[in-house]
C-alpha cells in the first residue's frame, strides 16, 4: 500500500513545481516540522507557502533533525527560499555556544530543575520536559539518565539554532505544527521576539492558531473567538449541526480515535444501580476521575498548577480520598495502549494504597457514565465539555481552551483545587443553557474549526493516530487535474477571512 507511492508523488512535485513561482519578497516566514511524514510535511507546507504569499514572504523550511531525501525534494517543489541543513546548523551551533551549553547542562539536575529550566527568561524547560516525556514514554521526571540528557542537549541546541535564525534573517512569522514539545522552544522564542505565530495544526480539520500579541500568548492554541462564539452560539442552524454532531459522537460512529474507542457500540453499558453493584460502591455522590495521557504535554495548558500529569493525579487522589462519604471511582484514558500505558493506572493505584479508589473497567461505555456519575475531575481534556454537555458539574486544574466559561470550576492554584475538590458535593448542577453550551463548544471544537476539506481538495483522507496511511492514496488525489490551483485557492481565502475579521482560528463559515 504505503510503498507504492513514488509515481504519484514524482507527479506531485513536477505539478507542484510548475504551480509555484520564484520570486523574492522583502519578509521571511520559518516554516519548521519536527517530522519526516510526507504527508504531514505536504500540508504544513502548503499552509506555510500561502501564509507566506499573503505576509509577502519567502519561506525558510528547517525540517526534522533526520535528513530525508524525499523532504528535501518536497520542500524544493514548493520553491521555499532556504532548506537548512540541521546537521550543520547543530553542529555550528555546539561549537559557538558550547561553554553556554556546557553551564547549562551542569545546571540541570533533575526533573524539577528541568521543568523550571529558562535561558535569557525564556521559559523553555517546561517543553523539553514534556518532549522527554514523549519520546521516552514515561509518566514523570525525577532522576535524569544519560539518554535525558541528551535530549536535553538536543533541545538546547535547537533553541540557538532557531534564535539565530530568526535574527539573522529578521523572520516576522513563524508556522508550526504544534506548539509543545520541542515546538513549544519555537512557541516561546517567537512571544519573547513578538513574531506572529501559527500553529495548532489540526491536519484532519485544517486548522491552525494565530498568535500576535500577549495576549494571545496566554491562551491555549484552541481558544475560539469570543466574537464568533456569540454570533454562532445564538444560530439555529449552527445549534442544530452541534446536535447532529453530538448524537454521532456519543454513538462511536465518529472517526476520530479517542472517540471510536471510548464510545464504541461494543463496550459495556451500565445504569447508576449496575455501577454500584458491580464495584461495590456505596449511596453516596459518584466522583469519576478522568487521567490524561500521562506522557502527553502536560505543559500545553496555560496556567498548568502541576509538574505533570502524574504529579496532578497522585494528588488529586490523596485529597478525594479523605472524604469517605463520596465513591471515587477512576478511569483509564481510552487512548492508553497507543501510548503504551496500558495498565499503569492500576500500578499506580496498587502502590498509593488507596483502598477506596475504585478502578473501572475500560470496556464501560463512556456515555453510560456520562449519565451515571454526579461529579468529574479532570486536568483539562474533551471529557470536561462531554461531562458538562450531560450535566454532570466538572473541576478542572488547568486552562483547557473552554475553560474561561465560568459554569467549569478551573482551579486558579493548588490552594483553590484543593478546596473546590474538598467541597466537590456542594458544586451546582449545570442548567440546560449552560449544557447546550458545552456540546456547541464540542462540535466547534471537532467539526466547526478549518477549512472545509472539500473546498480545499482534501477531504479524501482522515488521519487517526495508531493508523497507517496510505501515501498512494493521498497523492494520487491531490495531484489530480486542477487540484492544486483550487487548494491553494481555497485556503488563501480562508487565511483572509480570519485576517479580515481579526480572529485567530480557521472557520468553516
Amino acid at each position: 500500500m504505503k510503498n507504492n507511492y513514488n509515481k504519484y508523488f514524482k507527479l506531485f512535485l513536477n505539478r507542484n513545481k510548475s504551480f509555484y513561482e520564484t520570486k523574492e519578497r522583502p519578509n521571511r516566514t520559518l516554516v519548521l516540522s519536527v517530522t519526516n511524514d510526507l504527508i504531514f510535511n505536504t500540508i504544513i507546507l502548503k499552509f506555510g507557502k500561502v501564509i507566506s504569499e499573503i505576509e509577502n514572504s519567502n519561506i525558510i523550511f528547517f525540517p526534522y533533525f533526520k535528513y530525508n531525501k524525499e523532504i528535501n525534494k518536497l520542500a524544493k517543489s514548493f520553491k521555499v527560499l532556504i532548506y537548512v541543513n540541521v546537521f550543520i546548523s547543530f553542529a555550528w551551533t555546539f561549537f559557538k555556544y558550547f561553554f553556554n551549553i556546557s553551564t547549562y547542562l551542569i545546571k540541570i539536575c533533575d526533573g524539577s530543575t528541568l521543568e523550571s529550566f529558562h535561558i535569557n527568561s525564556i521559559p523553555i524547560g517546561k517543553h523539553i520536559y514534556d518532549f522527554i516525556l514523549r519520546k521516552y514514554r514515561i509518566p514523570s521526571i525525577n532522576k535524569l539518565k544519560f539518554s535525558h540528557r541528551f535530549a536535553i542537549l538536543i533541545c538546547i541546541l535547537y533553541y540557538f539554532s532557531i534564535r539565530d535564525l530568526i535574527n539573522k534573517h529578521s523572520i516576522k512569522s513563524v508556522v508550526t505544527l504544534d506548539n509543545v514539545y520541542i515546538e513549544g522552544i519555537v512557541f516561546e522564542l517567537s512571544r519573547s521576539f513578538n513574531l506572529k505565530m501559527y500553529s495548532g495544526f489540526d491536519i484532519n480539520l485544517l486548522t491552525l492558531h494565530l498568535f500576535e500579541n500577549d495576549f494571545d500568548y496566554s491562551k491555549h492554541c484552541r481558544t475560539p473567538d469570543q466574537l464568533y462564539l456569540n454570533k454562532k452560539f445564538e444560530d439555529p442552524f449552527f445549534i442544530s449541526e452541534a446536535n447532529n454532531f453530538i448524537n454521532k459522537r456519543f454513538s462511536g460512529d465518529q472517526n476520530q480515535h479517542d472517540a471510536k474507542r471510548a464510545f464504541s457500540q461494543k463496550n459495556i453499558k451500565l445504569n447508576r444501580q449496575e455501577l454500584i453493584e458491580k464495584y461495590n460502591l456505596s449511596d453516596g455522590k459518584i466522583v469519576l476521575i478522568l487521567p490524561h495521557i500521562f506522557c502527553d504535554a502536560p505543559h500545553a495548558y496555560p496556567s498548568v498548577i502541576y509538574k505533570d500529569y502524574k504529579c496532578w493525579l497522585i494528588d488529586t487522589l490523596r485529597v478525594l480520598s479523605n472524604n469517605k462519604g463520596i465513591n471515587i471511582i477512576i478511569k483509564e484514558h481510552p487512548s492508553a495502549s497507543l501510548y503504551d500505558e496500558e495498565g499503569y493506572l492500576e500500578h499506580l493505584i496498587k502502590t498509593l494504597n488507596l483502598n477506596n479508589i475504585k478502578l473501572i473497567s475500560n470496556k464501560i461505555n463512556a456515555k453510560s457514565l456520562m449519565e451515571t456519575v454526579d461529579f468529574c475531575v479532570t486536568c483539562g481534556g474533551t471529557s470536561g465539555m462531554e461531562y458538562a454537555y450531560h450535566g454532570v458539574p466538572v473541576v478542572l486544574a488547568s486552562s483547557p481552551p473552554y475553560g474561561d466559561f465560568e459554569f467549569f470550576n478551573k482551579a486558579k492554584n493548588v490552594k483553590h483545587y484543593h478546596e473546590l475538590l474538598n467541597n466537590i458535593e456542594n458544586i451546582k448542577k449545570l442548567t440546560n443553557k449552560e449544557r447546550v453550551i458545552a456540546g456547541n463548544l464540542l462540535f466547534l471544537f471537532f467539526r466547526h474549526y478549518g477549512i472545509d476539506k472539500k473546498t480545499a481538495k482534501l477531504n479524501f483522507y482522515h488521519f487517526n493516530l495508531g493508523e497507517e496511511n496510505d501515501l498512494s492514496y493521498f497523492f494520487k488525489n491531490i495531484s489530480k487535474d486542477n487540484n492544486l490551483i483550487e487548494s491553494h485557492l481555497a485556503i488563501t481565502k480562508s487565511f483572509n477571512k480570519m485576517i479580515n475579521n481579526n480572529y485567530k482560528n480557521l472557520y468553516k463559515d
